[in-house]
């Protein structure tokens, strides 16, 4: 992870290990003083993991799957309001196909997922 410092006018590499492995079309937001960032693609895999960096502390912590954790998705849309993260569409490694499925997960400390009505 890198950093801009604007009063240097530099970036600044963050020593943040381990972390989730090096990805593209992953989405992020940030929430409570935390990047959330969830899905992914390596070239090779999408994925369907979520992971929290702290910006204070400058740490990854993975948050556990829940129960109706969405596919791997990559190209997807990801907002946050009133504490609920939603997921919306994206391309499914399944189904190999876009998608159209939104997902809400509440945000921080609730590690349950579910497709929205």
């Amino acid at each position: 992870i890198y950093v801009f410092n604007f009063l240097a006018s530099r970036w600044e590499e963050v020593g943040a290990k381990p972390g989730p492995v090096g990805r593209s079309r992953f989405r992020s937001v940030l929430h409570d003083g935390s990047m959330w960032c969830f899905a992914g693609w390596d070239r090779t895999n999408y994925f369907n993991d979520l992971w929290r960096f702290d910006l204070d502390k400058r740490m990854w912590h993975q948050v556990p799957a829940s129960e109706n954790i969405p596919a791997g998705l990559g190209q997807h849309t990801m907002v946050v309001d009133n504490e609920i993260m939603y997921v919306f569409g994206g391309y499914n490694v399944d189904t190999r196909a876009p998608e159209n499925t939104l997902f809400a997960y509440k945000l921080p400390h609730q590690n349950r997922c579910q497709a929205a009505s």
